[in-house]
């Protein structure tokens, strides 16, 4: 056997917490509910797996921070987003010209809206808001986004693919 039974919790754990965490960086701005809950996982896992080390030893713990390592790098990349928007940049694409919102891979449009007098288009995230923003999402703009278009004050810009954007409007 190549785990022992008594520390498959420790390969299970992480697995389920890094998939938590990436689930919720796979979003423009995180996704607070599920980050924490991972979160939450990994410091809990962090402690037994100081203590089992301290006092057990067993040479499988070292894949634990092999994980969080990988974890971290795969964050500091935001391969979760540009994995995510990969998967649904087609039916995104599609929401630009049709202007109907609709599901595109692990994102839920809620509101797809043309920019008036500029070719923008922004695609608003479905269940959004909260403590710190009010609306995220994305934002189509083929010719750049310029810095002060009408109906764009107060938003937060990240460039993520071409002419793709994520975009923030902070809480006030």
């Amino acid at each position: 056997m190549i785990v022992k039974a008594s520390v498959w919790w420790l390969a299970v754990l992480p697995a389920g917490a890094s998939v938590a965490v990436l689930y919720s960086l796979a979003f423009p701005s995180g996704n607070s509910g599920p980050f924490l809950l991972g979160g939450l996982a990994w410091v809990l896992l962090g402690l037994v797996w100081l203590g089992r080390l301290v006092w057990r030893r067993d040479r499988w713990l070292w894949a634990t921070p092999a994980l969080a390592l990988l974890l971290g790098v795969c964050a500091w990349l935001d391969l979760p987003v540009k994995a995510a928007f990969a998967a649904g940049e087609a039916n995104l694409a599609r929401q630009v010209e049709t202007g109907r919102p609709a599901r595109a891979g692990i994102y839920e449009i809620a509101k797809v809206e043309r920019i008036e007098g500029s070719d923008m288009t922004r695609l608003r995230l479905a269940g959004t808001g909260g403590p710190y923003y009010e609306e995220t999402g994305f934002l189509y703009a083929p010719s750049g986004v310029p810095t002060q278009a009408e109906g764009m004050n107060g938003f937060v810009y990240r460039p993520i693919k071409g002419a793709w954007y994520w975009y923030d409007i902070p809480t006030r």
